[in-house]
């Protein structure tokens, strides 16, 4: 991280009940939950968004196996590169990511339902002639 340069997480409904928690904690209890603190450590490629990363990596406040930690990250960069495709092509097929990500086309529905749902993408037409586009 650049000198300057800050990341904001994202507040969930926990927080201020933790807050409380963390001051009425004694020294011990602080200590013992240091204590258990895992450190991650994730290898970004260039262009990763870190923050997009922890956050879908800490989204649920369920412990994650590594698996779930790499499928994550995966999905990110999948995102990203169907955003990256969508911007430089103007709409796509869902043939064309499932190329793009080298997945099947079912593979490559995911992803997208995922960025449909997050108002980024909007698909245009039937199931036959669907295709994909960045949201204005």
């Amino acid at each position: 991280m650049a000198d300057g340069e800050a990341y904001q997480l994202k507040p969930n409904k926990k927080d201020p009940e933790a807050f409380e928690r963390l001051f009425s904690a004694s020294a011990d209890e602080i200590f013992e939950a240091i204590s258990r603190l895992e450190i991650i450590n994730i290898s970004l490629n260039y262009g990763d968004n870190p923050q997009l990363i922890f956050e879908g990596l800490n989204s649920t406040g369920l412990d994650l196996s590594e698996g779930d930690k790499k499928a994550t990250i995966k999905s990110i960069r999948q995102k990203e590169e169907i955003i990256t495709y969508l911007t430089n092509h103007v709409s796509a097929k869902n043939s064309d990511i499932a190329e793009l990500l080298g997945v099947k086309s079912t593979r490559a529905k995911k992803p997208l339902s995922e960025l449909i749902a997050d108002e980024i993408v909007a698909a245009e037409g039937g199931n036959r002639n669907r295709t994909y586009r960045l949201k204005s």
